[in-house]
């Protein structure tokens, strides 16, 4: 069953010993090929993050393969895609906090659509969606937030927007500590 969520809205996304790959896809118009959205992948663990753990553009997936990004393109759109092994990934994770940072060169645009899809990849079922618009005054959109929650696995929408820096962003909206 998909959920379409709102801002602050959370939702289970599976068992914490279960075998629950989940793939998230956030698509956007690629706008003339004049702007791009990164998406940023931070594990968290006791409320540290360490730089070496997070997953972007130039470190794909994490040294275990449980987390790996991908990134399509047709003339139109972009889709950046999320696969996540969540009963594989490191057990000291708290969180997994997901964002994107927006570069653009000259465009008559204030504002850009973005969807967020969960699929759980097994059953191929959707989990939940989220649709956004993107203020384009801004450079860094923490989208959400993976966390365990007791025995089990929730999603977080956050939808923050900032124009600090991506990861001064995630750390001073988690009141994390980086390494």
């Amino acid at each position: 069953m998909q959920n379409n969520l709102i801002r602050g809205q959370k939702i289970v996304i599976g068992k914490i010993d279960r075998d629950n790959p989940l793939k998230i896809e956030i698509v956007h118009d690629i706008l003339g090929g004049n702007m791009d959205l990164d998406f940023y992948v931070f594990p968290v663990k006791d409320n540290i993050l360490e730089e070496k753990n997070m997953v972007y553009f130039n470190k794909p997936s994490s040294e275990d393969k449980n987390i790996i990004l991908r990134e399509d393109y047709n003339k139109n759109k972009s889709v950046k895609s999320l696969f996540v092994n969540l009963k594989d990934l490191d057990k000291d994770y708290d969180k997994i906090i997901l964002a994107l940072s927006y570069y653009k060169e000259v465009l008559d645009i204030n504002e850009l659509d973005l969807k967020v899809e969960a699929i759980e990849r097994i059953l191929k079922s959707n989990v939940f969606s989220i649709e956004e618009k993107l203020n384009l005054e801004n450079e860094t959109f923490v989208i959400g937030e993976i966390y365990k929650y007791k025995d089990q696995w929730k999603f977080n929408t956050v939808t923050y927007e900032t124009k600090e820096f991506v990861v001064e962003a995630v750390r001073n909206l988690n009141n994390i500590k980086i390494m």
